[in-house]
Formats: structure tokens, C-alpha cells, sequence
């Protein structure tokens, strides 16, 4: 896999994420996939985890995302993501995708809390999964652009047929007073403040030295073989 490289998003710092997942093409790109409305969601309140997939699968990934982290934008678009979400359709593993904010407060401005707050709202009307591959195709190229607007994020979700109306609208335009924002970003503080991505298998890292491996479809293929067969 080559030499190491500083792979996540921190509080202070880009550091290593501590495990990967994932892999194959992007599933979206500019519009959403219909099959994905099927996968099962749900939100896990002990830990605001938000649960793709059949609960009952035997393995979990569990998965720590800024939206604003470019890294975490790289390991979603590079195929990995991807991966994660077809082996839930398989229902090989659930998925659980966990949530924080702290790069509006490195960087300035609320477009991590906006968009938390739009996948929140998105997972009420049973379309999560849709928006959240689309954010990422979407995002800005820089953590310093402020870049997902009310505006910006009601044009993507605008893509995913049903998924607008007063609710939704209302819940990205009021996100600094969102309890899934808020309750996302407390969890995230009782589990460390994990780096972003972090991703862990049935709870537990892998190991550093196949940090890279998120990134690369072809090496994390075999890293999941391990897993799910």
C-alpha cells in the first residue's frame, strides 16, 4: 500500500484515521440511485448513530464523517462508500454512519451543522442514504469554503424525488438549533473525538499500517473478504 500519509481530519490537525472500509466506483454521481430508498435506516439514540442495512448482519462498520472533511469526501468518492452501501444491500453488514461539526469551528461558518442537520432530516423521511452520497460529490474542494449553504443544500436534496418540503426546508435553515446536530456532535465528544474518517469493524480499528486502505478499492476488497467473505 505504499508509504503512509496523514489520511483524516482532526480537531487541530489532519492525522491518521485509524481503520478503512470500502471500495468500487462511486454509486452516485450527479443524481441518486433508486435502490438505495430501500436499504433499511434507522437512528441508534444511544449513540445518534444512523443504521443502513439489516440490523442483524454479523458485522458492523461503523463510520466517523465531518461532512465539511475533504478526506472524508476522498474516501466516499474514491469508491469506498460505495462498497459500504452495496455490501449493506447484500446485507453482508449493517453500517453505522456517525457524525460531527468540528470543522466549522477550525475553519468558521456552520456548513458541517447544516448539512448533519439536512442527512438528520433526510433519515426522517426514509432517503438518507441518497443524500448522503450526493453531499459528498458536492462538496466544496476546501474545508475553508464555508460552502454548504441553505441554498446549496436545499438545490442537492432537490435531486431525490420527495425529499423537499417544510420539514426538510425548515430543519437545514434552522440548524443551529437542531437536536440531531447537537446530540451527533455530543456523542462524537463521548467517543473521543475520533478522527474523520475513522472506521471501525464490529468495534475495533484496524491496524494503522492499513490506514491507506480506505482509499484504495482494490486493497480494501481483500481487507472486507476477510470479514464478510
Amino acid at each position: 500500500m505504499g508509504e503512509m500519509r496523514n489520511l483524516g481530519c482532526a480537531l487541530a490537525a489532519c492525522v491518521a484515521a485509524a481503520v478503512g472500509i470500502g471500495v468500487y466506483g462511486p454509486w452516485w454521481k450527479d443524481e441518486p440511485k433508486p435502490l438505495m430508498g430501500e436499504l433499511p435506516e434507522r437512528l441508534d439514540t444511544q449513540t445518534m448513530a444512523v443504521v443502513v442495512g439489516d440490523p442483524s448482519a454479523r458485522t458492523t462498520v461503523t463510520v466517523f464523517e465531518d461532512p465539511r472533511c475533504v478526506m472524508t469526501r476522498e474516501f466516499e468518492t474514491s469508491g469506498s462508500g460505495a462498497h459500504l452501501v452495496e455490501l449493506a444491500r447484500q446485507r453482508k453488514i449493517s453500517v453505522e454512519y456517525r457524525f460531527a461539526t468540528f470543522i466549522d469551528g477550525k475553519q468558521g461558518g456552520s456548513g458541517s451543522k447544516r448539512a448533519v442537520a439536512a442527512l438528520g432530516a433526510a433519515l426522517d423521511a426514509g432517503k438518507f442514504t441518497e443524500l448522503h452520497g450526493l453531499l459528498y460529490t458536492n462538496q466544496p474542494s476546501t474545508e475553508a469554503v464555508d460552502g454548504f449553504t441553505d441554498d446549496k443544500l436545499l438545490s442537492i436534496a432537490s435531486k431525490i424525488p420527495g425529499l423537499r418540503g417544510t420539514t426538510f426546508d425548515q430543519a437545514v435553515r434552522k440548524a443551529g438549533d437542531n437536536d440531531f446536530v447537537t446530540e451527533a456532535d455530543e456523542a462524537h465528544a463521548r467517543a473521543g473525538s475520533p478522527a474523520t474518517p475513522t472506521i471501525l469493524v464490529n468495534g475495533q480499528p484496524l491496524p494503522v499500517a492499513m490506514a491507506d486502505a480506505i482509499y484504495d478499492k482494490d486493497d480494501f476488497a481483500g481487507i472486507m473478504r476477510s470479514y464478510v467473505g
